[in-house]
């Protein structure tokens, strides 16, 4: 439950020598919502990283999922340079979040500053191919939708949604799409023959892929 990751990041985790711990709490006035900032801190410093909005979810009506918004690529904490796109800190939170999500939750993942994903989706890179997209799907979600347009210009920049599947038909029948979307964009990749870094990128993630499934 996402309750628990809630009292993991309370008490602080460690990640490359680096304590990340959530603070600054708001709770909404039903109890099924929480805000934290979420911080990392070194050789006595600290500095605020990003925001995680955790939704409990209501037993029958909604699933539960996490957002996880105003991220900031980099900080300097204790002298120290922090990165968190492609970093251990970066995985730690998201596989702390999927590990407690049930069948059916899912993620909202901010990917403005997230240079890689966010080129590669305007290259029309599957969304699972993505550096971020291939990251959660490592981490148990299978369906994806890319929230670009914000609806009714409340929900901040534009983020990836990643749902985990609703039971194992709907795990084959996800995993069965993105197979076909891997094999289409290997093909478009071969047929232009482009040499964009970040496209052979995912190509290559698009191969590993296929070679698994």
């Amino acid at each position: 439950m996402l309750e628990e990751v809630v009292g993991e990041l309370k008490k602080g985790v460690t990640v490359d020598g680096l304590r990340v711990r959530a603070d600054d709490f708001i709770q909404s006035r039903s109890g099924n919502e929480v805000d934290c900032a979420v911080y990392v801190s070194f050789s006595g410093e600290k500095e605020s990283l990003l925001i995680i909005r955790f939704f409990y979810g209501i037993k029958g009506h909604y699933f539960p999922w996490a957002e996880l918004f105003a991220i900031k690529p980099s900080v300097y904490v204790g002298g120290r340079k922090v990165n968190y796109f492609g970093s251990s800190v970066e995985e730690k939170i998201l596989k702390l979040t999927a590990n407690h999500l049930r069948a059916g939750g899912a993620v909202f993942v901010e990917y403005d500053a997230d240079d890689e994903t966010s080129k590669q989706l305007r290259k029309r890179v599957p969304l699972p191919l993505t550096r971020l997209g291939f990251l959660l799907y490592g981490l148990g979600f299978t369906w994806f939708k890319d929230f670009y347009f914000a609806e009714g210009f409340k929900e901040g920049g534009a983020k990836l949604r990643a749902e985990k599947p609703i039971d194992r038909k709907a795990k084959v029948r996800h995993v069965k799409e993105i197979k076909k979307d891997a094999q289409e964009f290997l093909e478009m990749v071969k047929k232009e023959k482009t040499k964009d870094p970040l496209v052979l990128k995912a190509a290559e993630r698009a191969k590993s892929f296929l070679a698994a499934s």
